[in-house]
């Protein structure tokens, strides 16, 4: 499958052909706040891991090259320090195909009680993991979760948790105060929200890491099968 950048660069505010930045005339001295704990996702995959985030005004700032690489575009800095995002009008992102279009998905599900309801969640696991993978419900007080809990010869991992939300309160949340989970399903006052994987949970004598490397490729045709229904 082929995905074209041009929809992030909209989303950016950058034309497909080229941009270029200017700094104010005057550079002043303010007073930020680094978040460390920032967490960016695309596609419902972690991205641009460990880099935090800068946070001035109620606003989140990364880094320009960090970010327009992802999304492929080219950055360079003129002599006058304009910074000049590039990109082909016809430029488009291979996707490994084999990966998206290919993998054989293998449907789960579970029953869950939340806000005083009772729902069925279902979801299509990348066959890679769904012979070892279950559903596993955490339901409490405060939270309610449901996580992709993955065991295969004794190496045990949860590769992805849902969260289920109140509408509002999730609409409400602050993404430079605390991570927001990527939004996922949202069925009237629900919304379910995804957490992906920090790091690689196995090592390389377990013989997991392409299972798991495999899994996190297909993260977002996966996230695209979440159902939640009212029982």
């Amino acid at each position: 499958m082929k995905k074209s950048t041009k929809a992030f660069v909209v989303v950016l505010a950058v034309s497909v052909m080229a941009v270029s930045v200017f700094g104010a005339p005057v550079i002043k001295d303010i007073t930020v706040k680094f978040n460390p704990n920032m967490r960016f996702t695309l596609n419902g995959e972690e991205v641009l891991e460990e880099k935090g985030a800068l946070v001035y005004n109620d606003r989140v700032y990364v880094p320009v090259r960090d970010f327009s690489e992802l999304l492929g575009m080219e950055v360079d800095y003129d002599e006058s320090g304009i910074v000049v995002l590039k990109q082909t009008e016809n430029e488009e992102v291979e996707e490994n195909t084999e990966n998206t279009e290919n993998t054989a998905f293998v449907e789960k599900s579970t029953d869950i009680k939340f806000n005083g309801s009772d729902y069925e969640f279902r979801v299509s696991l990348p066959s890679v993991v769904a012979d070892y993978a279950t559903l596993k419900t955490d339901e409490n007080e405060n939270n309610t979760y449901c996580m992709i809990y993955f065991e295969k010869d004794n190496n045990t991992a949860i590769i992805g948790t849902y969260t289920f939300f109140k509408a509002e309160d999730y609409d409400a949340m602050d993404p430079a105060q605390t991570p927001v989970p990527t939004e996922v399903y949202r069925l009237n006052d629900v919304v379910v929200g995804f957490n992906g994987l920090y790091d690689m949970p196995f090592d390389e004598s377990t013989g997991l890491v392409p299972v798991i490397e495999e899994y996190h490729k297909n993260i977002g045709a996966m996230n695209e099968t979440v159902v939640l229904s009212v029982k």
